[in-house]
C-alpha cells in the first residue's frame, strides 16, 4: 500500500514494512493510511515496546477510573445546600455527558485496546507473510 507523505513520512528504508495505523473518531484502523488524518507507523521492530507502553497506559487509565468511581461518590463535606450542590456537579461532572471522565477514559481505553488489538493482528500477518515467503523462496527472498 503507497502511504502519502502527508499522513506519515517514509521510513529510510523504502522496503522496511511499516504498520499504519489511522484514527478515526475513537476508533483505529489498520491500513487506512489513505483516510486523511492523523496517523502513525509502526515498524516492526518498535512494535514490542509500542505494546508494552499502551500495556501501561491502559493500567494508569485503570487508576484513572477507579479516581473517577470514588469522585462520583464524595460525600459532601457540610450538610449545608451549597456543600451537597457542589457534591451533585462533581458526580454529574464525572459521571454524565459528553465532557465526561468517566466516558472520557472509556472511550480513551477503548481505543488504546484496538490499537494494540490492530498491531498484534498486524504482527501475525507479517510473522505468516515472511514464513510463507520463506517456505517458498528460502531465507534469500528476504
Amino acid at each position: 500500500m503507497e502511504i502519502p507523505d502527508s499522513v506519515a513520512a517514509r521510513p529510510a528504508d523504502a522496503t522496511e514494512t511499516v504498520f499504519p495505523h489511522v484514527a478515526v473518531g475513537s476508533r483505529v484502523v489498520v491500513g487506512a493510511a489513505a483516510v486523511a488524518g492523523d496517523g502513525f507507523l509502526v515498524r516492526p521492530d518498535q512494535a514490542p515496546a509500542l505494546l508494552e507502553r499502551l500495556r501501561a497506559a491502559l493500567e494508569l487509565l485503570d487508576g484513572v477510573a477507579e479516581d473517577a468511581r470514588r469522585l462520583a461518590d464524595v460525600d459532601p463535606p457540610g450538610g449545608d445546600p451549597v456543600s451537597q450542590q457542589v457534591v451533585r456537579d462533581i458526580a454529574l461532572g464525572v459521571t454524565s455527558g459528553d465532557g465526561a471522565l468517566a466516558r472520557a477514559v472509556a472511550e480513551y481505553r477503548t481505543a488504546l485496546e484496538a490499537t494494540a488489538r490492530d498491531l498484534e493482528a498486524a504482527l501475525r500477518q507479517r510473522s505468516q507473510a515472511e514464513a510463507a515467503t520463506d517456505a517458498r523462496f528460502g531465507d534469500a527472498a528476504r
